[in-house]
């Protein structure tokens, strides 16, 4: 109780002041017999005491040394989080960018295979199911940067949410970065899917 909290402050000055007092004439009468460095940390140890008798509190500066410790750790496991982040997202900027690129000749390369594939007149079983092999596989290439893109943008979401307060808005935007991830993956399934639906008619 506070009784008790102001007994035990109380008590912890004087205690201090004592072994200040008690240091203080150690380091001296080591500095005369020449030992400098037992002198040294009896100095520092009456300093410690001194402190402590100021602020009532049992080794204060071990205390408060731990504490910016504690804080300069946290605050550097931050840093490396954050980035991380912008890491992630720089990645995702340079995936999409030229994911723009590489899906609108995708898409030519992929109408033309799969047009070859419907020329049953044109071509044999073996060659049309070849078109329609590579058509698929470079539909999967494009989708497969897609999501690792998706990918990096939700996990630097996920991760700026919880390294700080998240308001409505940014926990909206993680869901929606998360659907549009589950929904990239759904369409190569569907892809892989429809590939093999289509190779049964031939």
């Amino acid at each position: 109780d506070l009784k008790n909290l102001i007994v035990e402050n109380i008590t912890n000055r004087i205690t201090s002041l004592i072994d200040t007092f008690g240091f203080l004439g150690s380091a001296i009468k080591k500095v005369f017999s020449g030992d400098f460095t037992g002198a040294l940390d009896d100095a520092k140890k009456a300093g410690n005491s001194y402190v402590d008798s100021l602020t009532g509190v049992k080794n204060t500066i071990d205390k408060v040394s731990n504490a910016v410790s504690n804080l300069t750790n946290e605050l550097m496991k931050e840093a490396d989080i954050a980035a991380q982040i912008a890491d992630d997202r720089a990645k995702a900027d340079k995936i999409e960018r030229q994911n723009t690129i590489d899906r609108a000749k995708a898409d030519r390369e992929i109408a033309d295979l799969r047009f070859k594939a419907e020329q049953r007149d044109k071509f044999t079983v073996s060659e049309r199911i070849k078109f329609l092999e590579e058509a698929s596989a470079l539909e999967e290439k494009i989708t497969n940067q897609e999501i690792e893109a998706a990918r990096l943008r939700f996990e630097a979401k996920k991760a700026e949410n919880a390294l700080s307060k998240s308001t409505k808005e940014d926990l909206d935007e993680q869901a929606q970065l998360e659907a549009q991830l589950i929904g990239l993956n759904t369409s190569k399934l569907r892809l892989q899917k429809r590939l093999q639906t289509s190779l049964t008619t031939f």
